[in-house]
């Protein structure tokens, strides 16, 4: 700030001196007029806010040129605002509840060893236009010239609006790092902190872009390329809960696990990204992960590859819940499994395997744990020994798999077995079409006795001799099992309907799926959900399956419809009915409050309900307050006595188990309610010339501000005053006359009081006159006056 241009209560001025340590786990780092219009206003708003606002320009008038020298005067509530201008910094640490903001048009660079540490606030908003620049001071920039930014536990959490708009918080938008990475720390380092990364572009760092430890946090709209790392050359996720949406992540190499993403006991949602060509040497070319849940949605996964396992993505330890649901997995390379390697629970729905490679598995490996796969297209994958399509193996009988509504077509293992499917286990093929794979549309490897059910699928072709063909099984090894292939449909299955799958709030009513099925001659049917039979029976040209499902608790539920015909030909469909709290939390809306300081008895309370109730954040002046888990119906109790004179903002925020929340802000007023007391000193009457005579006023207030004297109304003196200062008036040396001193003392919630004293100087003394002589004088004589001083 400009000193001259705001006033406060004391400056206080701290050196400090900083060494500054960095480790690969945790580390501190040591770290024209462009547009200035416009900038200008948001100066101002800021300095009309609490604390200091101290600003920064390399090149124009400011209270420093370089943000090391704001940060050494800064304190906790103050801002640093920084104009756009190229900076060459050490190593900045940005201390608790300091707020560092750069506009857009800002580049840092740094040097080897340096870095940024945010222990407060960072406010990096830039635009498409001009980004803001994290990069190397080098004049030939590589990977790792400096170390890159790290978010700490205490940093100012991202806060969104019930639209998901940030209203508050660290934010990077519209921001470039690159050439970090030093000493294998990533170029952003977030820990059990929850900033908002979005429309930014990583790159060439020579460790992960991003790792992300005990945090919650959003990453949209970002380019994250051409970085390395040992695991998640792209991103890099730790025990935390994490959403990656709508971001490009290309380029980028892991010696280990997970080229473009590596996921480690954490719930991760991966939703509508491009995930392309990216590298790993063991597990994930384009994602890796291990334990944890996490929800695959949407993507585009493709042209990645890993010397083993997981071409598009893969596990590399077992504890898993995957959803694959809806992604484009292609053209990606593996030792085995292609396009996925896999060996955790995992529902794969909607899914395009399509021209994957690899030496076993060219369009998935799985082995070890059950999955279902429902609707999924494995086309045109590769395999140079076994399992062109699909390679299973390691199964035990309890590890469930299940096949549903596939198609396994033109798939290809080139000196291997089983085109289109490779079976070691008991898994259920049924309801698919599996055709024009080469050598064999399915190859039993299980030794003699264990059959492979494969029922009600369409083959190509209703000639059994063909069919049979393209199976491998005991008629060809006796050694080998048989793959049961009866009843299969002959082409011209009934006519079923595909109703969209439903979400729906839970509690409301009207819900239904209805399916409508044709066939020249029907038989049975059976409707079941989660596998359990809902319903069944026989059936009649033309009819409508109407299933009622309002009243289903929270959580998601699979209905699957089948019905045959008289040749044992069948459809089938589902439909995934979702059941979500899809209204936000309810939340009262208390008033704001203003109280007299030091009194008691005042309190925020607020009530929250939601059926499906999760977190709770409670924050002054956005500094976390309170946290934890709710319950519905809860009463937050906020006690807000003992506080300063000030304005304080209470902000409680309840998100329930389905991400949606709501939010509330009270406004806590503590006033100085009591006025000044000042003293009346008695009127003062003296003679003109005397001396020894003043006025003289007592004054007191907890939270005193300015004072102002005035004599006959014209200002004598002013300025600002202390509790229980005192003020004295000389008085001496005032000609004859009366006079009016008025002093009056403010306080800092502008009470005031004041008080007059009445000054009269007077005449005390009496004239002073001569006494001439009598005279007496003969009469007609002249010459005699009279003569009087």
């Amino acid at each position: 700030m400009n000193l001259d241009k705001k006033i406060r209560k004391e400056v206080i001025i701290i050196g400090i001196l900083l060494t500054l340590i960095f480790s690969v786990n945790l580390f501190l780092y040591k770290f024209s007029y462009k547009a200035r219009n416009d900038i200008n206003e948001k100066v101002n708003i800021i300095r009309n806010s609490s604390g200091n606002t101290w600003t920064v320009d390399d090149d124009g008038p400011s209270d420093f040129s370089t943000i090391q020298d704001a940060v050494n005067v800064a304190a906790s509530g103050d801002t640093i605002f920084v104009y756009p201008g190229t900076y060459a910094e050490g190593s900045i640490l940005i201390g608790e509840g300091i707020t560092l903001d750069l506009n857009p048009g800002v580049i840092l660079r740094f040097s080897t060893t340096n870095g940024l540490a945010i222990y407060g606030q960072l406010i990096a908003k830039g635009s498409e236009a001009e980004p803001i620049i994290f990069t190397s001071n080098q004049s030939s920039p590589v990977r790792g010239d400096w170390v890159g930014i790290v978010f700490t536990d205490s940093s100012i959490d991202a806060v969104f609006d019930e639209d998901g708009n940030h209203i508050n918080g660290s934010i990077m938008q519209y921001c470039i790092v690159e050439y970090g990475g030093e000493s294998s720390t990533p170029a952003i380092k977030i820990i059990s902190s929850s900033p908002f990364i979005d429309h930014c572009i990583i790159k060439y760092n020579a460790y992960s872009g991003i790792y992300i430890q005990d945090s919650s946090l959003n990453l949209t709209n970002n380019i994250i390329s051409n970085n390395s790392a040992y695991d998640g050359g792209g991103i890099n996720i730790q025990s935390s809960v994490l959403t990656i949406k709508n971001n490009t992540i290309s380029f980028n190499s892991a010696a280990h696990v997970g080229g473009g993403i590596f996921s480690w006991a954490s719930t991760t949602t991966i939703i509508d990204n491009n995930i392309i060509y990216n590298s790993a040497y063991y597990t994930g070319g384009g994602i890796g992960y291990s334990g944890g849940n996490l929800n695959i949605e949407g993507n585009i996964i493709s042209y990645n590859s890993v010397d083993y396992k997981g071409g598009g993505f893969g596990n590399y330890e077992g504890g898993a819940t995957m959803t694959i649901n809806g992604n484009i997995i292609s053209n990606n390379i593996a030792g085995t499994g292609g396009g996925i390697y896999l060996s955790d629970w995992a529902t794969f729905i909607n899914n395009s395997i399509i021209n994957n490679t690899a030496g076993t598995g060219g369009g998935i490996s799985l082995s070890g744990r059950g999955a279902t796969f429902i609707k999924n297209k494995f086309i045109n994958n590769t395999a140079h020994d076994d399992g062109g399509g699909i390679y299973l193996i390691g199964f035990q009988p309890s590890e469930e798999v299940f096949f549903y509504s596939n198609d396994i077509i033109n798939n290809y293992a080139s000196i291997g077995k089983g085109g289109g499917i490779y079976v070691t286990g008991l898994p259920i093929i049924s309801y698919n079409n599996i055709y024009n794979n080469t050598p064999y549309d399915i190859y039993n490897s299980n030794p003699l006795e264990t059959p492979v059910n494969a029922t009600n699928n369409w083959w190509g072709t209703t000639n059994v001799i063909e069919i049979q063909e393209h199976i491998y099984d005991w008629y060809d090894d006796a050694s080998l099992g048989i793959v049961a292939y009866t009843p299969y449909t002959d082409g011209t299955k009934p006519i079923l309907t595909s109703p969209a799958d439903i979400t729906y709030n839970e509690g409301s009513t009207g819900n239904e799926i209805i399916w409508t099925a044709n066939d020249l001659n029907p038989t049975t049917y059976s409707i079941t959900n989660n596998s359990v039979e809902f319903e069944s029976g026989t059936w009649i040209d033309g009819q409508v399956f109407t299933i009622d499902i309002d009243g289903l608790f929270y959580g998601t539920y699979t209905f699957n419809i089948t019905v045959y015909d008289i040749d044992g030909n069948c459809a089938s469909d589902i439909v995934i009915v979702t059941i979500v709290g899809g209204t936000n939390p309810t939340l009262t809306n208390p008033a704001d409050i203003s109280y007299n300081e030091g009194s008691t008895g005042n309190e925020i309370v607020w009530t929250a309900n939601d059926l499906n109730p999760d977190s709770y954040s409670i924050t002054n002046n956005t500094v976390e307050f309170d946290s934890g888990t709710w319950v519905d119906g809860q009463t937050f109790t906020v006690d807000v006595d003992g506080l300063s004179c000030g304005t304080y903002t209470f902000n409680i925020t309840v998100v329930d188990i389905d991400g949606n929340s709501v939010s509330d802000i009270v406004i806590v007023t503590v006033v100085d309610g009591t006025f000044p007391t000042l003293t009346s000193p008695a009127d003062i009457t003296f003679n003109e010339g005397s001396i020894g005579y003043n006025i003289e006023w007592t004054a007191n207030d907890l939270n005193p501000t300015t004072y102002s004297i005035t004599n006959n109304t014209v200002e004598f003196d002013s300025g600002t005053w202390t509790d229980g200062k005192i003020f004295t008036i000389d008085v001496d040396g005032l000609a004859y006359g009366t006079y009016t001193f008025n002093l009056t003392v403010v306080d800092i919630d502008g009470n005031s009081v004041s008080d007059i004293v009445i000054v009269t100087v007077v005449d005390g003394t009496f004239p002073t006159l001569t006494s001439p002589a009598d005279i007496t004088f003969n009469e007609g004589s002249i010459g005699y006056n009279i003569e009087w001083t």
